[in-house]
This record gives C-alpha cells, sequence and structure tokens, in this order.
C-alpha cells in the first residue's frame, strides 16, 4: 500500500506532526509513504518527498486543471489550500494503485482491513449518508477518482463559464457534490470511525 499526504505552507505545527506520525506509525516494508509539500519538513530519507510547486507544474499540463486553478487563484479565499489539496489527491489516487490518501489533521489509530477491489471513503461528521475525503483508499480503483476530478472541475468550470462568481462555500465543496453523488456512493464502502480520529484543522 501507499500512504499518501498532502502539506501545503510552512512547517505543520506539532499537533499536526504528531497526526502525522500516526500514519507513519503504520508503515510496514512492504509500503510506500509519499508527502506531497511545500518543504521537505520529514528529512527523512525513507519519504517520497514529492515537492508541491513540481508536482502542481505536472498537473497544469492539464489545460482544464490549469484554468480552474487560473479562477481559484485569482479569487484567493480562505480554503484554497483545501481544494488544492483536494485536486491533488484525486490526481494522484487516479493515476496510482492501492492509495491511502489521509489528511494532516487526522490521527489514524489502527489501520482499516481494505478490500483492493474495493474504495473506500470516510463518513461525513455531521451527516449520516454522505461521505467525506480527509481519508480515502482507492484499492485498484483509478478510475473512479478520476470521474470525480473530471466531473468536479467540468461542473465548477461550467458554473463560471456562464458568469456565476465562485464562492467560497461552492468552491469548498467543489469536490463533495460530485463524490456524494448516489451513483458513486454506492460504489464505495465507508470507514469505521474506530480507525481514526478527525481534528478538523482545515488549513492544510
Amino acid at each position: 500500500m501507499e500512504f499518501m499526504q498532502c502539506w501545503i505552507g510552512k512547517k505543520p505545527k506539532k499537533i499536526l506532526n504528531d497526526c502525522i506520525n500516526t500514519v507513519r506509525s503504520h508503515i510496514t516494508n512492504n509500503d510506500k509513504y509519499t508527502m506531497i509539500s511545500t518543504t521537505n519538513f520529514l528529512n527523512d530519507t525513507s519519504v517520497n518527498w514529492i515537492p508541491y510547486e513540481d508536482y502542481l507544474n505536472e498537473l497544469t499540463k492539464d489545460e482544464k486543471i490549469k484554468k480552474f486553478l487560473s479562477i481559484i487563484d485569482k479569487y484567493n479565499y480562505k480554503s484554497i489550500n483545501t481544494t488544492k489539496s483536494d485536486i491533488i489527491r484525486f490526481k494522484y489516487a487516479s493515476d496510482n494503485k492501492d492509495v491511502l490518501y489521509v489528511d494532516t489533521d487526522v490521527k489514524l489509530k489502527s489501520l482499516p482491513v481494505f478490500d483492493i477491489n474495493k474504495s473506500y471513503f470516510a463518513p461525513n461528521k455531521n451527516r449520516r449518508t454522505t461521505i467525506d475525503s480527509y481519508i480515502y483508499y482507492n484499492g485498484n480503483n483509478t478510475k473512479l477518482p478520476k470521474i470525480i476530478l473530471n466531473k468536479a472541475l467540468d461542473n465548477l468550470l461550467e458554473s463560471t463559464n456562464k458568469g456565476s462568481k465562485p464562492t467560497s462555500i461552492r468552491t469548498k465543496a467543489w469536490a463533495f457534490i460530485i463524490f456524494n453523488n448516489i451513483v458513486i456512493r454506492k460504489q464505495v464502502e465507508k470507514i469505521d470511525h474506530i480507525h481514526f480520529e478527525h481534528l478538523e484543522n482545515t488549513r492544510i
């Protein structure tokens, strides 16, 4: 399995570093740990560190992503890094199998037993039926994150082309409304709360 996390900004505070360490504590010799971040703050040669700017530059080779990023950069709302992290997690899971993405404000208490032929999302704390992507496992399915990413991009770009101005709420939820479509929700499993604690520090 590949564990993947993302950090945009200066070195995270101790409380988030502690969360990151809970994720890394589950890594075995057969696993890989990838951190996409602004700086190599973990300073560990066992980490597959991908510089954030390099990864983002690679993403902008896709004209749709490039246009989307230009729109949100122009708007530059408070939770912009959360949206950029959304793009990264779904794009990475579109290109790589057996990826477990975990937000940096999640304490991973235990590792769920995943079926590699299924995809898993975290449950939404406030709504029983909905799911969230602060923890996400794609298994062998790279098609599903690709569908989510493309539909979410199309949805926001289309509304912008029609003259609708992006708002903080709409842009923060740009992917949430797509993967919570009933058709997609029926394709995934939920990760039980017993495996983690989500601190919900949205500044990532």
